[in-house]
């Protein structure tokens, strides 16, 4: 599983989370136009910012006929997480809290009579919390 952050001027604009690599592909070509310019090359007559361009060339648009192109970085980054380390977890985490819940259930039940019996009880319940 995948986490797909959208980053904008330093700040997280959106994100999503997909398996399929074919779906992932198909959102991020729908959504492109809305966080903004791909990487691209433009020329001065663009109107946009030149100054902050990243490469330049030299680009033969007639014969004999050279112009300068710019290139511009996009206005957004994609950045991809695996977070199938961080959804283990989330289940685990989970499961641990299902088991000591069964346990407190199963204390409730108990008839305990002696310390030796209090004592055993609660050595499970730390079992279950990973503390012993």
């Amino acid at each position: 599983m995948k986490r797909i952050k959208i980053i904008k001027q330093g700040k997280e604009y959106g994100f999503f989370e997909c398996q399929d690599n074919q779906v992932q592909a198909q959102l991020i070509e729908r959504r492109v136009e809305a966080w903004g310019k791909d990487e691209r090359w433009v020329t001065e007559l663009s109107g946009e910012d030149i100054t902050q361009a990243i490469e330049t060339r030299q680009v033969e648009k007639e014969p004999g006929v050279f112009v300068t192109e710019y290139k511009l970085a996009a206005e957004y980054t994609i950045v991809e997480e695996n977070i199938d380390a961080e959804i283990a977890a989330q289940k685990a985490k989970e499961d641990s809290l299902k088991a000591l819940k069964d346990k407190f259930k199963a204390l409730k039940k108990t008839d305990i009579d002696t310390v030796s019996e209090l004592g055993d009880a609660l050595l499970d319940l730390l079992k279950v919390l990973d503390l012993k």
